[in-house]
């Protein structure tokens, strides 16, 4: 579980370098939202004086910022899989 979130990362990246549906990027986001929303859940409530949070509107915010992460990475994806991508590859890595 701990490494859930990269792997989901991963598949995004690897979902826009295999040049795959954009609508892959909602499902990458509900399923990064599943599993963060429980963990996120269970730290509000163990958290002292703490006020008492909405949590429909935390889960559409986690949402929103998970599709923004995946959206990143989906366009990463889609930029190394590019006529420029190896050089941004090899940057990425180090070899240059």
């Amino acid at each position: 579980m701990k490494y859930l979130g990269y792997a989901i990362i991963a598949l995004s990246f690897t979902a826009g370098f295999l040049n795959y549906a954009p609508m892959l990027i909602l499902l990458c986001a509900f399923l990064s939202t599943l599993v963060f929303a429980s963990a996120r859940r269970k730290t509000l409530k163990e958290t002292p004086m703490q006020q008492e949070q909405n949590m429909i509107l935390d889960g559409m915010f986690l949402f929103a910022l998970q599709a923004m992460i995946m959206f990143v990475a989906y366009l990463l994806g889609i930029f190394a899989a590019s006529a420029g991508g190896d050089s941004f590859l090899m940057f990425l890595s180090g070899e240059r």
